[in-house]
């Protein structure tokens, strides 16, 4: 017998385990080819042709192969299988394979082990391969697959034992060193397992497998560029490889290819599995499953993935999940009808919410709700998918908001189970599902109140879920074409009260998708929390220029409302929210318009008259607020969230000086509302306003403590301590709810601040060393030494600062350069203090050093610029402020002129300007600075007087005794000198 290659073993044991069974054909005929006289490769040939469901071929090759020796008790096993059209090999030893089993020779034994391998047997292969681990001849080649039979009949992190099989082969296997690389990738030790694959290409560089594997290994490291390059380098060697095709066009999907790229790439890719793989039904499965769920259904994929999906379910036409997913692709394409007949000849769960879906497609929603609640009676486990149809059909149902987040809490819950442990990888992307979430997400942020009543109940558990699973698809996916995921994670961030963080990512999308709506419409709704009127009314103008459509939608119009009242503009305001009511309950419901309507949950419907009822009352046309009430309680009577309506009742009252009736409409909300702590702290506001009851205003927050003992409740009752000056009761909360959330940093800096209000000075100093200690964050530390300056301990503070500035020594990110910033600022603050000038002047340039590296990073990462700026200029003008007192007025006059081109309007550094041109002499420019200051603000007194000042004292006395007749016109009685 000829002496076999291991070269060409190791490849279809390869291609097998990849189950490319076309390619593991190739591979055989290559050995055939070789070794014409070895019935091995035409006995593994055979094994392929059984993969292709080719029995018929297969048979006539074994029979012809039956009589050697070495390959008689294999043939034996497969002709059984395949003449009794078995679909297990549980009794393979019987009649002649039992026969041949009882005369095989070591070599039969060790090539129906391998057999049993390449049919993915690995339980039944290590019977066989046992027996010959310690024959001289064939150890080696046992030992490696020993090791992969371990491997792949045991999950998890692989025993010691797997590693010496591998290690007791020489490096002449690529199955050895791969076995070696995938023993390091089951720890999740991915850097080593990438040491023994580079190991693989040195050795083996004409292998295409090898690149193919360091391609998967660099994408579980998350790096996709040299993913790319493992790719291109497989593709090279064999122009037709499918993987590391699949590998590219999952790029172009994740990261932002265009789309007449991605529409080439997957065309090339199916036209590549027709040639190269055409009966893998399992290959055409997966491929239209993942490129799917990443196209974000764009028509160009989906055509090319229902090509796929057909031909899986032409070879595999009683496959339920196969053809389940034939079904969905129907759907994509917009065919609920064709979808939906699949799925009623097809049984498994997803074709069982498959057709629930098609008959929400085609408007049936009873019907699909019947179907949900017969899925629920049967007790079958719900998918993340059935979960979130749940909450949509509630949504549409009106159900209250609670019932509609609680579906879709459980929903990201089972989905981030999913992906809980599978690094990046084609399982990953396929169960990573970014259409599901963006759903998932969309709903949330309809039915999530403008303030998440805490992070223990439903809404802000799941809101936290979900920033979870939308930044890992940000994170993995941040070109995705079905939605935008900064957008999406700015909004829950938002949400959640993360402003800055928001910010950032909404500068970063509208960057890139300059003429996307969405995202300026999210950034409005950030400036107007932000009290950013003129920002918030851009963003919506930029929004409408792009997409006219915007006009209509529910959310910039109630943004547009909202400007509308804080700019004073309460007629228009209550014009814009009348036309909304037109959007969110349409005349002719066209099913568009339904569909709008669906999408506008009764919450937010119900806040629309809210606010269109407190407009009336604010323009004192209470016969208008009235009948908006009425036409409210008609609309929302029988409804979940029909609470809600008695804010608007309650404000009703107040304007018309009803105090009591307006306490007892808000005290009729139950502690078994969502908006019960709403009430509670809009009762308190009145007892404290109205009544001025200080003790009924505290009463309301204890009883929020009282219904619910939580972090966010104690912070809301300490807050009130504070706003009534009592804040030692106010620490005590405080202190309360910090040992029910320990990590919270912003309670400990309230606590701190608190003891501060109290004159508990060495107390607080005490309290925050402690809680630096326990790690608490820098901002703590900070606190500790502004604290530290305060009381004048001007030295320990000196040595504080220093020490953090030292900790924090070589770390370049931009929320730490901050920080260094502020830090430096304030050491200079104490080198003053300390009457150490020459310290203080050149600590603070280096403030001004660090603040520069800070913008420029702004800049770069695209971050919020405002806060950064407005540093920048504080840090200018208190070097100018240096400068003077050393009389160096030309630095003093560059540092202001500096600050200058951070906020141009800034008319406190104008007239510091104006103030060191007439110190220089130069009274021409100070009297242009000061005219500067008054076209910017006529009655600024200083700048007047300043002026009138120089007109004096350079003659011209009738200009002088113009401007100040102006002064004492403007302010009559007021002395100036």
């Amino acid at each position: 017998m000829a002496d076999r290659s291991a070269y060409i073993e190791d490849s279809l044991i390869y291609y097998s385990r990849a189950r490319m069974y076309r390619t593991m054909q190739i591979a055989a005929v290559e050995g055939i080819k070789r070794y014409p006289e070895d019935p091995v490769y035409k006995l593994y040939y055979c094994v392929s042709l059984i993969y292709e469901d080719r029995n018929g071929e297969a048979e006539e090759g074994l029979n012809e192969i039956e009589d050697f020796p070495d390959v008689s008790l294999a043939c034996s096993i497969l002709l059984g299988h395949i003449q009794q059209h078995q679909e297990s090999f549980d009794n393979i030893l019987r009649g002649k394979a039992k026969e041949h089993l009882e005369v095989a020779g070591e070599m039969a034994m060790y090539v129906t082990g391998v057999v049993f391998v390449l049919l993915n047997k690995p339980e039944k292969a290590k019977q066989f391969i046992k027996r010959v681990l310690k024959v001289p001849s064939l150890s080696k080649k046992a030992a490696v697959l020993m090791g992969w039979i371990d491997l792949l009949t045991h999950d998890g992190s692989p025993s010691k034992d797997v590693w010496k099989y591998f290690e007791s082969s020489d490096n002449s296997s690529p199955e050895a060193v791969f076995g070696r690389s995938k023993y390091y990738e089951r720890q999740e030790n991915y850097t080593k397992a990438l040491e023994y694959l580079n190991q693989a290409i040195v050795l083996f560089p004409k292998y295409p497998p090898a690149f193919v594997e360091k391609m998967k290994i660099h994408l579980a490291l998350e790096d996709w560029d040299q993913t790319l390059v493992a790719a291109q380098r497989a593709l090279l060697l064999d122009g037709n490889n499918i993987e590391a095709s699949r590998f590219k066009l999952m790029h172009l999907l994740t990261q932002g290819g265009k789309i007449d790229e991605i529409e080439e790439a997957v065309k090339t890719l199916y036209i590549t599995m027709m040639k190269c793989e055409p009966k893998n039904a399992e290959l055409f499965f997966e491929t239209a499953q993942l490129l799917s769920r990443l196209s974000g259904l764009q028509k160009q994929v989906i055509e090319a993935t229902f090509s796929m999906a057909k031909k899986a379910s032409e070879l595999k036409p009683n496959d339920p999940d196969i053809n389940a997913e034939y079904g969905y692709q129907y759907l994509y394409l917009g065919k609920a009808a064709k979808a939906l007949s699949i799925f009623k000849t097809h049984a498994c769960d997803r074709a069982v919410t498959g057709s629930i879906q098609c008959l929400i497609s085609q408007g049936e929603y009873t019907r699909a709700s019947e179907q949900i609640q017969v899925y629920e009676e049967c007790g079958t486990e719900f998918s993340p998918e059935t979960l979130y149809i749940s909450a949509f059909l509630a949504d549409y149902m009106t159900s209250s908001s609670e019932t509609v987040v609680n579906y879709l809490n459980n929903a990201v819950k089972l989905h981030l189970n999913s992906l809980k442990g599978i690094p990046w990888s084609v399982k990953f992307y396929i169960s990573l599902q970014p259409l599901l979430v963006r759903d998932i997400c969309r709903l949330l942020i309809l039915h999530v109140p403008s303030q998440v009543p805490n992070s223990k109940s439903v809404f802000g558990e799941c809101l936290k879920l979900c920033k979870t699973v939308v930044h890992t698809i940000h994170t993995s996916c941040p070109g995705f074409l079905g939605f935008s995921t900064a957008v999406m994670l700015a909004n829950l961030k938002m949400l959640e009260g993360d402003y800055s963080t928001a910010k950032s990512l909404l500068y970063q999308s509208v960057d890139k998708e300059d003429s996307n709506p969405e995202g300026r419409i999210v950034m409005a709704e950030l400036h107007l929390k932000e009290g950013n009127l003129y920002a918030a009314s851009h963003c919506l103008e930029v929004a409408l220029s792009f997409n006219f459509e915007v006009r209509e939608n529910f959310d910039y119009l109630m943004i547009k409302a909202e400007i509308q009242r804080q700019q004073g503009l309460l007629s228009d305001a209550a014009e814009t929210l009348n036309f909304t009511k037109t959007v969110a309950f349409p005349v002719n419901k066209k099913e568009d318009d339904l569909k709008n309507e669906k999408r506008i949950p009764l919450s937010k419907k119900i806040n629309l008259y809210v606010q269109l009822i407190k407009i009336y009352c604010d323009l004192n046309k209470q016969d208008a607020a009235n009948a908006a009430i009425h036409e409210a309680n008609t609309i929302f009577r029988d409804t979940p969230e029909f609470d809600r309506l008695r804010f608007a009742v309650a404000y009703f009252a107040l304007s018309r000086n009803d105090i009591n009736c307006a306490l007892k409409i808000l005290e009729e909300i139950k502690p078994d509302k969502s908006c019960y702590f709403e009430a509670l702290q809009q009762r308190a506001e009145i007892y404290l306003n109205q009544r001025k009851n200080r003790i009924k205003y505290i009463n309301c927050y204890k009883e929020a403590v009282k219904e619910k003992n939580t972090p966010e409740t104690l912070n809301l009752l300490g807050d009130a301590y504070m706003k009534i000056q009592e804040p030692e009761k106010a620490v005590e909360a405080y202190e309360q709810a910090l040992k029910q959330n320990p990590k919270d940093s912003d309670l400990a800096s309230k606590i701190g601040t608190a003891l501060v209000k109290t004159h508990n000075y060495e107390k607080a100093v005490t309290y925050y060393k402690a809680a630096i200690k326990s790690g608490g964050q820098e901002n703590l530390r900070f606190d500790l030494c502004s604290l530290l300056c305060v009381i004048k301990r001007y030295k320990e503070a000196e040595e504080l600062i220093n020490a953090a500035l030292e900790s924090g020594r070589g770390v370049d990110n931009l929320n730490w350069l901050a920080m260094e910033s502020k830090y430096l600022c304030l050491l200079s603050e104490v080198y003053s203090k300390m009457e150490m000038e020459d310290q203080a002047m050149s600590t603070l340039q280096k403030a001004w050093g660090v603040q520069t590296r800070v913008l420029r990073k702004v800049h770069m990462e695209q971050a919020d610029a405002d806060e950064h700026r407005k540093k920048a200029k504080e840090i200018c003008c208190q070097l100018a402020i240096h400068a003077s007192r050393k009389k160096d007025y030309g630095s003093a006059v560059q540092f202001y002129r500096e600050a200058l081109t951070f906020d141009e309007s800034d008319t406190e550094i104008l007239l510091a300007l104006a103030r060191l041109h007439i110190e220089s002499h130069d009274i021409d420019a100070a009297r242009q600075y000061c005219a500067t200051v008054l076209s910017k603000d006529s009655e600024n007194v200083p700048a007047a007087v300043m002026l009138a000042d120089m007109m004096f004292e350079a003659g011209d006395l009738q200009s002088a005794k113009f401007q100040f007749q102006k002064l004492l016109d403007i302010k009559p009685g007021k002395k100036f000198f």
